[in-house]
């Protein structure tokens, strides 16, 4: 699957200021709708924006905006249809699921992740009740559309040097995948159902910390991607620490605002030339946003941060490792996942 390049300094010297004024654009956009799901509302359109490169791209905006949107509408409709039948509910998630991992990992499209994205979501969510469908539903059609708008506005003030579209450039597969991707479904399916065992709805888009790693084609680029994940949780919950020190001295709107942009900067700075691989600065702010998101909307913000650290360790690393033991158990069914090193 595609993995957005470094930013340059020549083609986009501003881009850690787009990134600060996102961050707190956000945070203001949060507090202003009273979202039932603040973390998503904030990981959504930040993680949008901290993937673009070169000059802004209408595809992309479409595909946030419109595309995004319309498979949330549609998604849902599926799973209120199907969830009062326990077994057609979960072949339903494990389908859907499927096809979003396979498109990413068989065709290089970023387009099956959020596929993939959207139905564990919904599919989690869908497990509580059918009001709290309706919430993560509406919650990420909201979400894509304030993302995208946010996103394009703060390129029209702030816009990159260089006026080239970003080409993703995405690479296919040559052998096929499917096997792989069904053992990769199967095991972000069982993960989903047990999240909805032991944690509260709102903190549900923790779900997605085991399917990142697993739309990559390949062991070594799901092992590369799982250790940027687990680094940027680390740098995140690093920064999360003095954050809440300064939020709970001056518990002030304008303060935590200014300390949050300042995240900001030094993440998307450290994305230009920074010793870690980017995704691990590009995954440390959104998990810094989302779980600064979650302790100020919970009793307890301490143990949010340590339910975010324990629940990506199991969900980035337990993931993998299952898969790979799976794949060495039965080396026959998944030769062609062990071939893939191009992707990697």
């Amino acid at each position: 699957m595609y993995v957005a390049p470094r930013p340059t300094q020549a083609d986009d010297p501003l881009f850690p200021l787009r990134i600060a004024a996102i961050t707190t654009a956000m945070f203001a956009v949060v507090d202003l709708l009273d979202t039932d799901m603040p973390s998503l509302t904030m990981a959504l359109p930040l993680a949008f924006a901290l993937g673009l490169r070169g000059a802004f791209n209408t595809r992309k905006l479409i595909g946030m905006g419109v595309a995004g949107p319309a498979l949330a509408w549609l998604m849902g409709w599926i799973f209120a249809v199907t969830r009062e039948t326990p077994m057609l509910m979960v072949m339903t998630s494990l389908t859907l699921i499927l096809v979003g991992i396979h498109i990413a990992r068989q065709k290089g499209n970023n387009l099956g992740f959020i596929f993939a994205m959207i139905a564990v979501l919904l599919s989690t969510m869908a497990l509580q009740n059918r009001a709290m469908l309706d919430i993560i539903r509406d919650e990420l059609i909201l979400d894509c559309i304030v993302g995208a708008l946010v996103a394009t506005v703060l390129y029209v003030l702030i816009p990159p040097r260089t006026r080239e579209v970003q080409d993703d450039q995405p690479q296919e597969a040559t052998d096929s995948l499917f096997a792989g991707s069904v053992l990769r479904a199967a095991v972000v399916t069982g993960f989903c159902f047990w999240l909805y065992a032991v944690l509260p709805a709102t903190d549900m888009i923790m779900a997605l910390t085991a399917l990142f790693p697993l739309v990559y084609p390949g062991r070594r680029s799901m092992l590369v991607e799982a250790k940027a994940r687990l680094w940027g949780t680390v740098l995140g919950l690093m920064l999360m620490g003095p954050v809440l020190l300064v939020f709970t001295m001056v518990p002030h709107f304008g303060v935590i605002m200014a300390v949050l942009a300042m995240a900001g900067l030094w993440f998307s700075w450290k994305m230009f030339d920074g010793p870690l691989p980017v995704m691990a600065y590009q995954f440390g702010l959104t998990t810094l946003m989302a779980t600064v998101m979650t302790a100020f909307f919970s009793q307890a913000p301490f143990q949010a941060i340590l339910a975010r650290l324990c629940l990506t360790l199991a969900g980035a690393a337990g993931a993998v490792i299952l898969v790979i033991l799976i794949e060495e158990t039965f080396p026959r069914l998944f030769k062609a996942d062990r071939k893939v090193v191009a992707h990697g």
